[in-house]
């Protein structure tokens, strides 16, 4: 018996020995020249086509990341266009498919506020995956939201991002109040403010809807992101990666502008619906239910993906505003997002649905509040 077990055990050390480990710097996979075309925040960018997916090199999108050599850790910090490389792709004569270079083994870990991004490294260079910055026309739970044109060949990304407004508000003297997502405008001849208030201040990892009231209309004017975000500090004299509770305000400075001047109205109706078909068209989508008002049309939409099929629920109001209801819920929960149980009570102007088989919401068409119930 004794022989026997150590049999095995020999055999079990040639096997591990056999086993090889990929070391910093070995080349694990291709890069493929693709026709695709990459936009964020509506900046063209140089992309590459990494296991079937679109990638970006962080050193070549943005200027606002960090990197740290000692702790091995690249922070992207934000997609503001200002901070955006403007790249002009010319894929007329690609040959799609041909490998044009590799991906190497890397021990650099790359975050965005506090969420670990999958990564390559590809000469001297680190890339991520537009997919795993946004969901499929969802918001993620880092503010990203990703849009692929099958016909132009484009992926486009459209990420939150802190929003400068303090010109509009001091043009027109207001101060702007914003408690939980409803926006007030309140005029100021002395000084012009921003302020923001939460029910539940310590919540975070949530995405809250702007709106404001205006005109007996609910526009909706930007994105609250509340997130914690990893941040390079001294702990007891070692550089260490703390926490830090964030937010980022994004506005829509064309609707507010608007607002402020007084200048915001209803588009007419064949306009509207122009603008309502031209989503079903880039969508792809199939129309499972829809409901026309004069204030609002609101569309449950099937849409076909490569993997299966995404609800999209859409609300359009009478001035041509366009939201994505199913890309405003509270996406902590996971980085999927299913939509099932679509009910729309036309009587009552109220939408309920389910997300991830077990989050109920109600969404008020007259409102446009979305609350969880």
């Amino acid at each position: 018996m004794k022989k026997v077990v150590f049999l095995l055990v020999l055999i079990l050390i040639v096997a591990l020995s056999s086993i090889s480990f990929a070391k910093i710097g070995d080349k694990t996979g291709d890069i493929y020249s693709t026709d695709i075309r990459a936009y964020i925040n509506g900046i063209e960018v140089k992309s590459y086509s990494i296991n079937g997916k679109t990638c970006v090199a962080v050193e070549e999108v943005t200027k606002a990341f960090a990197y740290n050599n000692d702790l091995r850790t690249l922070f992207i910090g934000s997609f503001d266009p200002q901070y955006i490389i403007r790249y002009s792709a010319n894929t007329s004569n690609v040959k799609i498919g041909k490998v044009v270079g590799h991906t190497y083994e890397t021990d650099i870990v790359v975050y965005m506020y506090d969420k670990k991004i999958p990564s390559y490294a590809i000469d001297g260079m680190t890339c991520v995956c537009i997919e795993d910055l946004g969901d499929v026309y969802n918001y993620s739970a880092i503010g990203g939201k990703c849009t692929w044109d099958p016909d132009a060949r484009t992926i486009s990304l459209e990420m939150l991002y802190d929003t400068q407004i303090n010109d509009i508000l001091e043009a027109n003297k207001f101060d702007l109040d914003i408690k939980d997502g409803i926006a007030t405008l309140k005029r100021d001849y002395v000084a012009s403010v921003l302020s923001v208030e939460y029910s539940n201040p310590e919540e975070t990892n949530v995405i809250i809807p702007i709106s404001i009231y205006y005109n007996n209309e609910n526009i909706l004017i930007g994105y609250i992101l509340k997130t914690p975000m990893n941040v390079l500090a001294y702990v007891d004299d070692v550089l260490s990666i703390v926490d830090i509770d964030t937010e980022i305000l994004y506005f829509d400075r064309n609707a507010l502008q608007a607002v402020a001047k007084g200048t915001y109205a209803a588009l007419p109706a064949s306009t509207r619906r122009d603008i309502i078909d031209d989503h079903i068209d880039k969508l792809m989508a199939e129309i499972v239910e829809r409901f026309d008002t004069d204030a609002y049309t609101f569309l449950y939409l099937k849409q076909p993906t490569p993997h299966g099929t995404n609800n999209v629920l859409l609300y359009i109001t009478a001035d041509g505003t366009v939201r994505y209801v199913s890309s405003e819920l509270n996406l902590a929960y996971s980085s999927t997002l299913n939509i099932t149980k679509v009910n729309i009570d036309r009587e009552l102007g109220i939408v309920t649905f389910t997300a991830n088989a077990k989050y109920h919401f109600a969404f008020n068409l007259s409102t446009g509040e979305l609350i969880q119930l």
